[in-house]
């Protein structure tokens, strides 16, 4: 066989395997919603999306936590020891 011909075959049962692998339940229409427990979470949902005034940032024991600060109206990260802008300066 030709190098050109392999690629054909391979190309061809490429296709093959990815059609019937669609029409499994891999890829079925359906909404999905995140809606995940507690239990279920990697991490507790009351460190996903925290916001609120300078005065109501958790002492946090997560490096890295994201807060949006509405007093300075910016985002802010927790270093470990402090709070930080995006630009790496103190808040």
């Amino acid at each position: 066989m030709e190098k050109d011909e392999v690629k054909q075959i391979v190309k061809e049962e490429s296709l093959k395997i990815v059609r019937d692998y669609m029409k499994s339940s891999a890829f079925i229409d359906r909404k999905l919603t995140d809606t995940p427990t507690d239990s279920l979470s990697v991490v507790n949902r009351q460190f996903v999306t925290l916001n609120g005034v300078t005065g109501s940032r958790p002492a946090s024991s997560i490096l890295g936590q994201y807060y949006f600060d509405t007093t300075i109206n910016r985002p802010i990260w927790w270093t470990g020891s402090a709070w930080i802008r995006a630009d790496g300066t103190a808040v």
